[in-house]
């Protein structure tokens, strides 16, 4: 969890220049007038973040694998041509390479990245 701490105001630095890469990127025209992006999408990324607790990720790899499906799924869900979704790869790689100084083998080492919270253990289950 430290290696997480340590890491973390690299990660919201490089979150936040990510957006702005992917706001000059991916402008809004006509046959894609949804790809405006603003800072409400940004602070859904660190919602999704916010939740991630020692126990359910408790190393750095893990985290990033959040942070990635967080981005995708802020980001990239709404990005229509197949050539967006390259760009988009391209900049969460190079971003894990360059910017966070990981091995993107590590984090790509499963074929799919996915989270979710369906319900929690602790509840009741009450009908």
């Amino acid at each position: 969890m430290q290696e997480i701490v340590d890491k973390l105001p690299r990660i919201v630095r490089c979150t936040v220049e990510s957006y702005k890469q992917i706001i000059k990127i991916f402008l809004p025209v006509p046959k894609k007038s949804h790809y405006i992006f603003n800072l409400r999408d940004l602070s859904k990324v660190f919602q999704g973040l916010s939740l991630a607790t020692q126990k359910t990720l408790p190393e750095l790899t893990s985290f990033i694998r959040l942070w990635v499906h967080e981005m995708r799924r802020v980001f990239s869900d709404r990005l229509l041509e197949e050539k967006d979704h390259v760009d988009f790869e391209a900049l969460i790689l190079n971003t894990i390479t360059e910017d966070l100084n990981m091995d993107s083998a590590q984090i790509f080492s499963r074929e799919r990245i996915l989270f979710g919270d369906f319900i929690e253990k602790d509840q009741d289950m009450k009908s």
